[in-house]
């Protein structure tokens, strides 16, 4: 047997290895929260459910709703614009580790972790005090957030 032979499959694993690190990587680091699609999120929440199962670590959920003063959808001319307002506000409002996504044409959530309650709603607060600033007096839009704690997945018989 030639002894050289594990030395050759060590260096190729190497190889392997540093070619997968950089597919996987992000190309390039953008400041601020980690965006991605609704469908991606799901994946991302069930993946940090099935981690909580095993850690003592927390996550919570914030539910960001865009409303007009009645509690209806605000009108679609100011719609788009204040939802784009509120997504740059939560890209640069979290963590870069924490994760965010459109839910709805008034919605968004963010995936926060390792904080407690009264932190996770500080967030959803500071964002809100931002978004109210950022649209100045008189405005008619109201910012409700909702947030909820992460609960471990749970095996099923």
């Amino acid at each position: 047997m030639d002894t050289k032979e594990p030395g050759l499959m060590q260096r190729s694993i190497e190889i392997d290895m540093e070619q997968i690190r950089k597919e996987l990587s992000e190309q390039e680091l953008l400041p601020g929260a980690y965006c991605q699609e609704y469908e991606i999120f799901k994946v991302i929440y069930r993946f940090v459910a099935r981690r909580l199962k095993r850690t003592n670590e927390s996550a919570y959920i914030i539910l960001l709703t865009l409303t007009d003063r009645k509690g209806e959808l605000p009108c679609l001319e100011s719609r788009n614009g204040q939802m784009e307002i509120l997504r740059e506000l939560i890209q640069y409002s979290i963590r870069c580790g924490d994760v965010y996504t459109k839910y709805s044409s008034c919605q968004f959530l963010i995936m926060v972790t390792d904080l407690s309650e009264a932190d996770a709603d500080m967030v959803a607060k500071r964002i809100a005090d931002a978004f109210y600033q950022r649209l100045g007096e008189g405005a008619d839009q109201v910012l409700l957030h909702h947030c909820y704690p992460m609960k471990a997945v749970e095996e099923r018989p």
